[in-house]
């Protein structure tokens, strides 16, 4: 999955462990030296907005179907597997339950945490505060997310989560979804590649799935844009 950070195919889940401790004290670190407290410097305070339990989810499990799809088409065009599958999936089916609990721990909740917190929380606070003001923030700390993925490819599909995780960071007033979204699409990816390593096939109605997933992420992106046009630039994250 494109969201994952593996350097090292031998030792997925270390180089993964890694590079969130790399962000996460880069996260840290950039928020002790602001002058606003820590929540507020990583926007990491409950969501600002009121909104039903459904909404978010909505917008939570919006993401999935996006970076599915991202990178089906690349896969396709590239006529070759892109993503970690080939940092991992030599791995996934030698491991037991407790230990796919600690790659679920490194491959998706480390970098979910750490990378949100370092991208769409100090960053977008920091750059908002600048002549790029907010929308040029979430585009900006996109950019810089893509880029830290290196690979071409995987930098491109990257940049396009990026918008959509700051975009929903913005418009919750929270980093706090952004990490739920992000831990939950690494995790399932996680998921479906064991499940395909322990003789699980293919769902039956891939289509129907992906018709699923097309609903669900239309009406994400619909609600965040009508969420972000109710608002205004001074009512959400990192605005304290």
């Amino acid at each position: 999955m494109t969201l994952l950070l593996t350097n090292a195919p031998t030792a997925p889940m270390g180089a993964a462990l890694q590079s969130a401790l790399g962000w996460g004290g880069l996260a840290l670190g950039g928020a002790g030296l602001q002058p606003r407290p820590l929540r507020f410097a990583l926007a990491i305070s409950p969501p600002a907005w009121r909104q039903p339990w459904g909404l978010t989810a909505l917008w939570v499990i919006g993401l999935i179907p996006l970076n599915f799809g991202l990178t089906a088409l690349a896969s396709a065009a590239l006529a070759s597997p892109v993503g970690p599958r080939s940092a991992i999936q030599q791995m996934v089916p030698h491991l037991s339950l407790p230990e796919l609990i600690q790659a679920f721990a490194a491959l998706a909740l480390g970098p979910a945490i750490s990378e949100e917190l370092l991208f769409r929380g100090l960053l977008i606070g920091i750059l908002a505060s600048s002549a790029l003001k907010q929308r040029g923030a979430i585009v900006v700390s996109a950019v810089m997310f893509g880029l830290a993925h290196v690979d071409p490819v995987q930098a491109s599909i990257s940049t396009v989560l990026g918008l959509y995780l700051g975009t929903l960071t913005w418009a919750a007033g929270s980093v706090r979804p952004a990490i739920l979204a992000h831990a939950l699409n690494n995790g399932l990816i996680l998921g479906v590649i064991w499940g395909e390593s322990a003789g699980f096939g293919p769902p039956s109605s891939p289509g129907m799935i992906g018709l699923l997933g097309a609903v669900c992420l239309g009406g994400a992106l619909w609600s965040l844009a009508s969420r972000i046009r109710e608002g205004s630039n001074d009512s959400v994250p990192p605005c304290d």
